[in-house]
């Protein structure tokens, strides 16, 4: 699948083209600024770029030139967009090096048939004629003269046929206030039985649901069933889905009734034109998808619904299409990016509908189902991410169940804010939680939200150092590449003339250091083992050895769920191995595995062994081995035999010994197998 990076300040222009390119499966990335987008570029390994050239500081010619300038980057095809016919922004753009220029207002087909020639030739010069792209030529048309006829090309995986058909886009309202009211199971428990219940009314009326969107999804709606046309099953379907979110909205005031959610309702928005349906792949791998103007116009409708304070924004297209009998209220007219004319779109008050049912018992397919169940984990998790510790307006922690230990927070030490230049604008120094070799860690607040989070910067001392650099980068290459609940999540990373930056979640609830050293009733230590297991499972499944793992880089959020962080010394190797020079010891002494310090390579199962230490420590309130001296320390962790454990604690020897055993081919060969174990005493 080709990745496209979209940098656009715009943020209705930025949604339209994400929304085009992820309609025709091309994985995207996104980016609201020049210098963000050559970051993302840099780090990313991207196959195209789409830049507008318009954008405030760093615009699209200094991306284009920044671009054409970097070795790695030189080759990367740009598609660069201009403003109305701007001729002479047109001509500097190609002499300065781009493959191509857009004109607004873009229409998504010429979009596509941009992005998908230049793919098709970066992979000619490549020699690769297998990613090439094969052109067919599909008109579609529209009543609405503001609508082009237009000619696109397609990825040579696709199997595609136009047609007439309306989109369906629906998302839930007041999402963000409801979870931050929410922990991260409930969220995720919460999304599932909403999509679920969301699903009944669509199939009901003879729809396909195309994709699940983070709280929202989109459906289509083609051909006639029962005689009835596709826009009215549609219209139907959107007042289906109002109904789910009022019954679905009773069943949230009784499981919530405690925490003061606003209501809960579904918003929708439709449209009605010519469409490309695409299958992608071959037999029950086929992946479904739709791309056209509809698309975007659905999208924008049910993003004006907020602005409007409607739940169902139709087209004047769909209305026209779905016949007597919709109850429609005022007629809206609705900007949408690259049109010059504004889009009249009506609010539906009624359609023929059936009451709708949360029962959960539809059928779903296998691998809708599977899409939706990876949609809710991933959507609460990067949801919750943001939300758990941004303060509420009274200076309160916005987590409904939190609830900090007295000295649970990680002090903050004072700092000179004046001596201290801050990397990125928006925020505000609260002051310093930490100061290591090459780094120094500060808690920052979003001034837009009062979001907390820790920004971490590399030292000037540091940046001379090549090494130091290139550990503190991979810290944001490893983190940001995974989203998971037990690893920490990144937020923003950049270089400056200053030096490096990595914004970061902020765990109010501090590191394990303490609560390990104490020691631990003996099932809350092995819940800490599952959550830390289950983000080290994650991590090495992509490649990934943390080196460093210790009871510091073990953090809390304010719900006590646990993430595993801190991944500065940690390698993205080849396969699932990560090496090590010989001599050059990484990691903390107390928790560094036998092979690592005989300056052998390290795998996944040496941060496991370093897991069974941080184990016995949390059950013994006592480390397993303890020396004056650092070089003899490190001899016990090669020669000396796993310790006992007290004869109260027996039940967990086998797996305490089975993880800090001195052969890796005898500890646990991966997480997975230590998760299942660890549950079974659970």
């Amino acid at each position: 699948m080709a990745r496209v990076l979209i940098i656009d300040d715009d943020a209705r222009s930025r949604k339209m083209l994400t929304s085009t390119l992820l309609g025709a499966r091309f994985d995207v990335l996104d980016a609201a600024d020049g210098r963000t987008g050559l970051s993302l570029a840099r780090k990313q390994s991207v196959d195209l770029i789409v830049c507008d050239l318009a954008m405030p500081e760093r615009d699209g010619f200094w991306v284009l030139e920044a671009v054409r300038a970097d070795d790695a980057l030189s080759a990367t095809p740009l598609l660069m967009i201009a403003p109305n016919e701007d001729r002479a922004a047109i001509r500097k753009a190609m002499n300065a090096g781009a493959d191509d220029c857009l004109t607004m207002p873009l229409a998504p087909e010429d979009l596509l048939a941009a992005v998908n020639a230049r793919l098709q030739r970066a992979a000619r010069l490549r020699g690769n004629g297998a990613a090439g792209v094969e052109e067919s030529a599909l008109e579609s048309s529209s009543e609405d003269s503001t609508r082009s006829t237009t000619t696109t090309s397609l990825p040579a995986t696709l199997s595609a046929n136009a047609r007439e058909a309306s989109v369906l886009f629906a998302d839930i309202r007041n999402f963000n206030a409801i979870a931050e009211k929410l922990t991260t199971e409930e969220l995720t428990h919460l999304l599932q039985k909403f999509f679920v219940a969301a699903c009944e009314p669509i199939t009901a009326q003879s729809g396909r649901v195309v994709r699940f969107l983070g709280h929202g999804l989109m459906a289509l709606f083609d051909g006639e069933a029962n005689g009835v046309t596709h826009a009215r099953r549609a219209v139907n379907a959107a007042a289906g889905l109002q109904k789910v979110g009022e019954t679905f909205g009773r069943w949230v005031g009784v499981r919530f009734g405690d925490r003061s959610l606003p209501e809960f309702a579904v918003c929708s928005g439709l449209d009605t034109g010519d469409i490309i349906a695409t299958s992608i792949g071959l037999g029950p791998r086929s992946e479904y998808s739709v791309l056209g103007e509809p698309v975007n116009v659905a999208s924008v409708l049910e993003s004006a619904t907020r602005d409007l304070g409607v739940t169902i924004l139709a087209s004047r297209t769909t209305l026209r299409a779905a016949g007597k009998g919709i109850k429609a209220g005022a007629v809206h007219k609705v900007p949408m990016s690259g049109r010059p004319l504004l889009l009249e779109a009506a609010e539906v008050l009624a359609a023929d509908t059936e009451s709708a049912s949360i029962s959960g018992s539809i059928d779903l397919p296998e691998n809708l189902r599977f899409a939706l169940e990876v949609n809710c984990e991933i959507t609460s998790r990067t949801t919750k991410s943001a939300q758990l510790t941004n303060r509420e307006a009274t200076g309160g922690v916005a987590s409904a169940s939190s609830a900090s230990s007295p000295g649970a927070k990680p002090a903050l030490q004072p700092v000179d804010v004046a001596s201290v230049r801050l990397p990125i604008k928006g925020y505000r120094i609260l002051g310093k939680l930490g100061q290591g070799g090459m780094s120094v860690v500060y808690l920052v607040e979003r001034d837009s939200d009062g979001l907390q989070l820790a920004l971490k910067l590399l030292e000037a001392r540091g940046a001379e150092m090549g090494g130091l650099i290139e550990r503190f980068i991979q810290e944001f290459e490893v983190l940001s590449s995974i989203i998971h609940p037990n690893v920490a999540a990144i937020y923003d990373q950049g270089v400056t003339d200053e030096g490096l930056f990595i914004l970061m979640e902020y765990f109010e609830r501090g590191d394990l250091k303490r609560r390990v050293r104490k020691g631990m009733p003996a099932q809350q230590a092995v819940a800490v083992m599952v959550q830390a297991a289950s983000g080290l499972r994650e991590v090495h499944e992509r490649g990934v050895i943390h080196r460093d793992m210790k009871p510091e880089n073990l953090l809390l959020r304010t719900d006590r769920s646990l993430a595993v962080a801190d991944f500065g010394i940690a390698k993205a190797g080849a396969g699932h191995v990560a090496s090590t020079a010989v001599g050059a010891l990484m990691g903390t002494p107390h928790y560094v595995s036998p092979e690592q310090i005989k300056g052998r390579p390290a795998d996944a199962r040496s941060d496991l062994y370093s897991l069974g230490v941080i184990f016995f420590e949390a059950l013994t309130g006592r480390r397993p081995y303890q020396a004056d001296q650092v070089d003899q320390l490190l001899l016990k962790h090669v020669n000396e035999k796993v310790p006992d454990l007290p004869t109260e604690l027996s039940a967990f020897q086998a797996i305490v010994s089975r993880l800090m055993a001195k052969d890796p081919a005898e500890r646990y060969q991966d997480a997975g197998a230590l998760l299942n174990d660890l549950r079974a005493v659970a």
